[in-house]
């Protein structure tokens, strides 16, 4: 990971913490801001991948999965614009279901790196968390403010595992 993006991430993580900070303050506009933030960051995610797609990954050896993860990461956003002005349950399992798929698909992930010998803890950490987040979606699902604190958690958490991510050593491998 070069210097770049290292701050780029550091910073991420930063507004990342400020948007759980805003949350927390004001929880009763929680869920308005739970839907803006997760439609608003979805749509740039899936902007970014498709970018990536046509400048870059067009030229790769699987790089049309890069294109689908794109258009489905679209459909989620657009999705979420459209939930947010449902009914407060829809954008409740919505984020369960996305903590729950996050979590599995980050558990597998953490295996599959145990298996080959890489780095597997934080993995598993994140993965754990996720489908801990998940669970406490399924208990506390009675108020909108349940909905600010758990999205909130997931966001803080994610801007530490990015800090920490940013900050440690990666190996570099060379092709000669």
């Amino acid at each position: 990971m070069s210097t770049f993006q290292r701050i780029e991430k550091i910073i991420a993580s930063l507004i990342i913490f400020a948007c759980a900070l805003l949350i927390i303050i004001d929880p009763k506009d929680g869920y308005s801001l739970v839907a803006i933030i997760m439609s608003i960051s979805l749509l740039s995610i899936a902007i970014k991948t498709l970018v990536y797609y046509f400048s870059m990954a067009i030229h790769m050896v699987g790089g049309r999965v890069i294109l689908y993860e794109g258009i489905i990461l679209l459909d989620l956003g657009l999705f979420t614009t459209i939930v947010a002005n449902m009914p407060r349950t829809m954008i409740y399992i919505y984020l369960m279901l996305s903590y729950l798929i996050t979590g599995i698909f980050k558990l597998l992930g953490a295996l599959d790196a145990k298996r080959i010998g890489a780095r597997w803890k934080l993995k598993l950490h994140n993965a754990v968390f996720h489908l801990v987040v998940a669970i406490l979606c399924i208990i506390f699902h009675a108020t909108d403010e349940a909905i600010a604190y758990v999205y909130c958690a997931g966001l803080i958490h994610s801007a530490i595992t990015g800090i920490i991510d940013a900050c440690k050593k990666h190996a570099l491998v060379y092709i000669q």
